[in-house]
């Protein structure tokens, strides 16, 4: 099954977010955006997480978590990935305990190895918040977004992570909670 590991995004900061891209909306078209139960931060893909997989997998990312302190993460910032001219990707940036995220997705992407599950890519943590399917130049919402690159969304507490699964449907993709990894230790104190 296509399936992925993420951090789930807090209802408020959601809220936020859709108001975002309500205001972006108006200054481009050709932008597949982001539906409000799709915005998170994305750890691992699964192409095709083999059903065989999921007990031993699900042990050694368990692992992980419990012992990976909960942790603050801040959107804040935004960008585009592509050329300024012709964006692909629009997204939120990442900030806070970024180097405790790092290192837990470091550890899982290590720890799925032994099962034959490879990341191919270096991980950039950040929110789609959209993608110009258009080709379009978009020099609208790059400007609009440059303007707001000084914003934050506020903190949240990252306390669990969750494996999605993920149904190519007509209407678009259907993101499932399958099994949640709570994390372990105490807060630290901010």
């Amino acid at each position: 099954m296509r399936a992925f590991l993420a951090i789930e995004i807090e209802d408020k900061i959601k809220d936020t977010v859709i108001k975002l891209i309500e205001r972006l909306s108006s200054k481009g078209e050709g932008i597949s955006w982001v539906k409000r139960d799709q915005i998170h931060l994305t750890l691992f893909f699964f192409e095709d997480l083999k059903v065989e997989d999921f007990e031993k997998l699900s042990l050694s990312i368990d692992g992980i978590a419990k012992k990976t302190h909960p942790f603050y993460l801040e959107i804040k910032g935004n960008g585009f990935f592509g050329r300024k001219d012709s964006p692909r990707v629009f997204w939120l940036g990442i900030e806070k305990e970024v180097g405790t995220l790092k290192k837990m997705q470091t550890e899982i992407v290590e720890s799925l190895k032994s099962f034959g599950y490879f990341e191919d890519k270096n991980f950039n943590p950040h929110l789609t918040i959209g993608r110009n399917k258009s080709g379009r130049s978009q020099k609208n919402v790059v400007t609009t977004l440059f303007d707001l690159k000084d914003f934050s969304l506020g903190s949240f507490l990252v306390n669990e992570i969750t494996l999605f699964k993920s149904e190519l449907l007509k209407s678009g993709a259907l993101h499932t909670p399958i099994k949640k990894f709570h994390l372990g230790g105490k807060i630290d104190a901010k």
